[in-house]
Formats: structure tokens, C-alpha cells, sequence
């Protein structure tokens, strides 16, 4: 059995989401996920569409799961021959490279703010030692001098244990 493609689809066999697929992959390539998020429509049936396309001549399949528009059956021209909006490319080119801009600015904040989350001065023995004896003498003072404040004498208590652990260590 042969299982030759058929010649590109005519614009009688297009439904309404062919239109909007077609439509997607004059603006770039496309995957089946891409098109199913802009077209509400399920993953699988992206897939369907685009694979028919393919069979068609429409589309050709790029990679897996990557396609692209080879001819759009609605103006009967490949996409290489298609008139090009020079301005609407531009505008997008800037705006393409106006959101390249904001995402590098935005991964060097993060990368500096990444470096420095660790470089603050480690304590040293000796000051960890002073706060541990300044945490001891708060408790002692605050011992048995109002039941209100037991809860601030608890976590005094609980800093004082991790002090103790980090000049330890």
C-alpha cells in the first residue's frame, strides 16, 4: 500500500482551525503545545492538525514536534514568495529585543543577588562565644521575674542552643 501525500490542501478542505494554525506559522514555527495554548484547543488535536498539514505539504516537520509553514493553501503562493509587512517586522524585531533586554537585565540582577547571598561576614568563634554570654546573662536576669514574658525567656532560650551549636562547630 502506498502511502504517497497528497497535494497541498485547498481552502474548501480548511476548517476554522487550520485558518488560525496557518495563521501561527506565518508568525514562526510552532509546536503542538504553542498552538493548543493559543487556540484553546487540546494538545492532540494541535497535533492532529499540524500532522495533516504535513501529509499535505502544508507544514514540513522541522524536528520532532517543530513545525513550520512550507505553503499556506489561502493565497496560493509559498511562504518565500508571500509580500512581507517590513514594518510589522520591524516593530516586532524591537519588541523581540526590547523583552531579550529586560530578561538579561533581570538574570544579572539575579546573578548579583545570588553572589552576594552568601558573602556576609562569617562570625568567628570568639563573637559567638560573647553572644552566647550575653544571651546566658538576659536569661538569668529575666529568670523568675514575671510569668508573661516566659514565652520571650523560650526563644531566648532556643537562640541560645543555636549559638551554643554554631560556635561548636
Amino acid at each position: 500500500m502506498s502511502t504517497k501525500a497528497q497535494s497541498v490542501l485547498d481552502t474548501d478542505d480548511l476548517n476554522d482551525t487550520d485558518e488560525a494554525i496557518l495563521e501561527l506559522m506565518r508568525d514562526g514555527r510552532v509546536t503542538p503545545p504553542l498552538v493548543a495554548k493559543k487556540l484553546q484547543k487540546s494538545r492532540e488535536y494541535a497535533s492532529e492538525r499540524l500532522i495533516r498539514m504535513k501529509e499535505h505539504g502544508n507544514a514540513t516537520r522541522i524536528a520532532p514536534g517543530l513545525y513550520e509553514l512550507v505553503d499556506d493553501p489561502r493565497d496560493g503562493t509559498d511562504v518565500e514568495e508571500a509580500t512581507v509587512d517590513e514594518s510589522d517586522l520591524r516593530d516586532r524585531l524591537q519588541d523581540a529585543r526590547a523583552a531579550r533586554d529586560r530578561h538579561e537585565e533581570r538574570a544579572d540582577d539575579l546573578q548579583a543577588r545570588l553572589d552576594t547571598a552568601g558573602a556576609g561576614p562569617t562570625p568567628d568563634r570568639e563573637s559567638l562565644e560573647r553572644v552566647v554570654c550575653g544571651v546566658e546573662a538576659a536569661l538569668m536576669a529575666l529568670d523568675g521575674r514575671d510569668p508573661s514574658i516566659d514565652a520571650a525567656k523560650n526563644e531566648l532560650a532556643a537562640a541560645l542552643e543555636t549559638l551554643q551549636q554554631l560556635a561548636d562547630d
